[in-house]
């Protein structure tokens, strides 16, 4: 498979994607990242288990942020 190092930027990316403020357009920009992990998986570049991981991550830090700007509204 690949290197740890490599599956170590793929989540700071993600992590930095998930974190951003928002801006028009985001909701795209994470669609996009959700389809380019999906095409990593089925390429052999991670498995399914570092797919979910980075699913989470993305998926995850974004309901929060999403909820944490709703509750300072």
């Amino acid at each position: 498979m690949i290197s740890s190092n490599y599956f170590e930027r793929l989540i700071k990316s993600v992590e930095r994607i998930a974190r951003h403020a928002y801006y028009p357009g985001i909701d795209e920009a994470i669609e996009q990242c959700l389809e380019d992990i999906d095409e990593l998986m089925h390429a052999g570049r991670i498995t399914a288990e570092e797919r979910e991981a980075l699913r989470v991550v993305l998926l995850g830090m974004t309901f929060n942020a999403s909820n944490n700007t709703s509750n300072a509204a």
